[in-house]
């Protein structure tokens, strides 16, 4: 993408969404679209969770992508580039185990309902 250079950006997607563009300037990049644009599916759902909203508008766009949909794809990879320090980190410890945390109290009836009833709403 030959962003090395460039500046960051501080948000993944504008306030205007992509659409079709059907009129516009066709793809004319020296990178794969679907390749780039998989690569950052990867990213959005395993590590950078804010960018899928972003992916999300521009991978619609993968079987016909216009140059409208390459500066999507290149303002992911600079708001990428701005925040390279920043992600989930998964830092596991000994012994494993999965903390879960929920709001739920049952759709209202966890007091009420009785646990041996075969439709009550608890698991």
């Amino acid at each position: 993408m030959h962003l090395e250079e460039s500046n960051g950006c501080h948000t993944p997607a504008s306030t205007d969404p992509l659409h079709a563009d059907v009129d516009g300037p066709p793809f004319k990049e020296d990178w794969k679209y679907d390749s780039i644009i998989g690569m950052m599916m990867y990213l959005a759902n395993n590590t950078r969770p804010e960018i899928a909203y972003a992916v999300h508008q521009a991978a619609r766009f993968t079987h016909n992508p216009r140059q409208s949909h390459a500066v999507g794809v290149k303002r992911i990879a600079r708001y990428l580039k701005l925040t390279k320090h920043e992600g989930m980190l998964f830092c596991p410890q000994s012994p494993l185990r999965v903390d879960c945390y929920v709001d739920a109290d049952f759709a209202g009836s966890f007091s009420v309902a009785n646990k041996q009833d075969p439709v009550s709403v608890k698991s």
